[in-house]
């Protein structure tokens, strides 16, 4: 029987009496530390501190490779960035001096990863410097017939 349910910030899953976990504690990873180096094997470390026996075996093994039992993903989550904090600059610089033109333009000029970047994302990076990239609308001009009929 596998029981899940939502903590304050982290989704676990328990099955049997084992916390099936992305992230263990700090103050858990230093108890694993310190039951390896009493003497420890990771099979009883793991029915200590109810966790898999493979995700002590990680920490321990990070640890004896590295001398830290810190996360090796901290700071690599998430997508890259496509562009730079330069190309974003330029881009935002380009769009203050040419407010007419579009993203498509404006994508253009930039060059570099900005070409290769989508549409979406050059409008994403301009709003978030609140600015716009778009043509307003070209309306044709009102002949003679529909001038007086706006004026009634």
């Amino acid at each position: 029987m596998v029981l899940t349910f939502w903590t304050s910030y982290k989704y676990k899953a328990i099955v049997g009496s084992v916390i099936y976990n992305m992230d263990v504690p700090q103050n858990i990873r230093n108890l694993i530390v310190h039951h390896h180096e009493t003497g420890h094997s990771c099979r009883q470390i793991a029915s200590l501190v109810n966790r898999p026996k493979s995700t002590v075996h990680n920490i321990v093994k990070r640890y004896s490779q590295t001398g830290s039992f810190q996360a090796s993903r901290l700071g690599n989550c998430g997508r890259k960035k496509i562009f730079t904090d330069r190309d974003e600059s330029q881009l935002v610089t380009l769009s203050t001096i040419n407010p007419q033109a579009t993203a498509r333009q404006l994508r253009a000029l930039v060059g570099g990863n900005v070409a290769k970047a989508s549409l979406t994302t050059v409008k994403d990076a301009l709003q978030r410097h609140g600015k716009q990239a778009r043509r307003p609308l070209k309306s044709s001009s009102l002949n003679a017939m529909q001038r007086k009929a706006r004026l009634r």
